[in-house]
């Protein structure tokens, strides 16, 4: 939904924002020489047939397609059209691309549509690499052609799609990607404030300053003394800024003292790009404190290199909400329709079984992981709730007046009464200190024990029903915290807490 926010930053993904820029400039200037290429990726080569070129190199095929610039026509398109439906960009050519090579495109068709003032981008795609193509480049370079477009067309920038057909993680990737996930964050840098630079050339001098930027590029492989000013000469924010991004990094390959790379950093504009320029010579210099920061960035690195943030009680609802949905649709009423003791209470049994066991070292399976079998008790002591409301009204019309944000009864009932309740819950969450005072998992399991022992007791007495009252505290007790039992344990296992997400997701 916000494709200019380009700027992809997670511990451990170790990506390098400045052979994004470079590669970026590259593509829009039409070229496929590796002599540029390979400063900032020494693997290309890898890629090429002839060692020289890439053959199927993105900017030569929108550039210059048999001729044909196909930036400029779909421009052309929409100032005799701006509602036209064939903006379209093609990159697979059937004509070159049917053959044995190291070089196939993998993104393969772009199109653009303007609707209400906001221009829309679809990318279709045969294969993508999750590391090394869409958030290594593709994001990147499309999210940048984007924001060209929309200069040229008069628009603000719109949504981009994505279409793969095949979207993946090779083998080399795996460790890295576990690591990423054990420390996964929920914010990006522009959660912060952080802004961005703004594209602002005209198309007619498109050409002349991309040559001139990649003139400037060249000239920084030899520490030009004059590159600062030919670079500062540059009208465009985006680009100039590009600029002084790949100025630093080539300072650092030309093995420039560090001083005078912290130097060009701490002169970059206050933006995306600087905060990448800054994680990655951290990660380079295994030093955070070598630089000077913002307040806004500073707390962007507070966040980002600090410890995992986990899942709070809201996002674990949004979570749950969705498997409690999707859930009713294939199996309905059928977890009470055995009662409140053989239906209802045998499902918390079942979890409740299952988490001391899993505590007591009884091997954990795929779905069954001590995190997601606590956030289904947690589900399972909520969905009594919604039974207490239909079974005994009086009792949870009553448990209901310690409530300052209650619904009316009725909306506790029936599949959408578990929305409801984990409403009411997390108010009470929000007001209350007590859930929080449990701050360990043990914490948990002792209130787990003691309201789940409660509620047994007063379901195997002489007469349940004359204790709903007190069922419904105890339910309320046991979801709560079974509830903050996940959230401690997304900080500890935040790859077991996306786990669980996804596979929600994917019921």
């Amino acid at each position: 939904e916000k494709p200019y926010e380009r700027v992809f930053l997670t511990p451990h993904r170790n990506n390098n924002i400045f052979a994004a820029i470079a590669e970026t400039l590259w593509v829009l200037a039409g070229r496929n020489d590796l002599d540029y290429l390979t400063r900032y990726l020494p693997n290309a080569g890898a890629f090429s047939d002839d060692g020289t070129t890439w053959r199927a190199a993105y900017g030569p095929r929108l550039r210059n397609w048999n001729g044909v610039d196909q930036v400029k026509e779909v421009v052309n398109r929409f100032k005799e059209d701006p509602e036209t439906r064939r903006a379209a960009m093609m990159i697979f050519d059937p004509a070159q691309d049917f053959i044995e090579s190291k070089d196939i495109p993998c993104n393969n068709w772009i199109h653009v549509i303007q609707r209400e003032g906001k221009l829309h981008m679809n990318v279709a795609i045969r294969s993508n690499d999750l590391v090394w193509g869409f958030s290594g480049i593709n994001a990147f370079e499309w999210s940048y052609l984007h924001e060209m477009l929309a200069y040229w067309t008069g628009s603000e920038v719109g949504n981009a799609t994505y279409i793969a057909g095949s979207l993946h993680l090779y083998e080399r990737h795996f460790e890295r990607a576990q690591q990423m996930l054990e420390v996964a964050k929920g914010k990006t840098l522009y959660a912060f404030g952080v802004p961005r630079a703004r594209f602002a050339t005209s198309f007619e001098q498109l050409d002349n300053t991309l040559r001139e930027v990649l003139e400037i590029e060249r000239s920084m492989r030899t520490r030009d003394p004059n590159i600062k000013e030919r670079i500062a000469a540059i009208q465009d924010d985006l680009l100039r800024n590009s600029l002084e991004m790949l100025h630093v990094y080539n300072l650092h390959l030309n093995g420039a003292e560090r001083g005078e790379i912290l130097e060009c950093i701490e002169a970059l504009p206050e933006n995306d790009f600087r905060i990448a320029a800054i994680e990655f010579f951290a990660r380079k210099y295994k030093d955070k404190a070598l630089f000077r920061m913002s307040e806004r960035e500073r707390a962007f690195f507070d966040y980002y290199w600090g410890e995992p943030e986990g899942t709070t009680l809201e996002g674990l609802y949004e979570v749950t909400r969705m498997l409690h949905y999707k859930k009713s649709l294939s199996y309905g009423d059928s977890w009470k329709k055995h009662g409140e003791v053989l239906g209802a209470f045998s499902n918390i049994t079942r979890k409740f079984d299952r988490i001391e066991g899993l505590l007591s070292g009884a091997q954990a399976t795929i779905d069954e992981g001590l995190l997601d079998t606590m956030a289904d008790l947690s589900v399972y002591a909520a969905k009594y709730l919604t039974l207490m409301s239909e079974m005994y009204p009086d009792a949870f019309q009553t448990f209901l007046g310690q409530f300052p944000d209650a619904e009316p009864i009725k909306e506790y009932r029936g599949v959408e009464g578990y929305n409801a309740v984990t409403r009411l819950l997390l108010g009470e969450y929000n007001r209350s200190e007590q859930p929080r005072t449990l701050k360990t998992l043990e914490d948990c399991m002792q209130r787990v024990r003691h309201t789940y022992a409660e509620l047994e007791h007063i379901l195997t007495g002489p007469s349940p029903q004359d204790e709903a009252a007190k069922k419904c505290e105890a339910a309320k007790s046991l979801s709560l915290a079974a509830s903050h039992a996940v959230t401690l344990l997304s900080k500890e296992e935040p790859a077991a807490m996306s786990a669980f997400a996804g596979q929600v997701v994917r019921l």
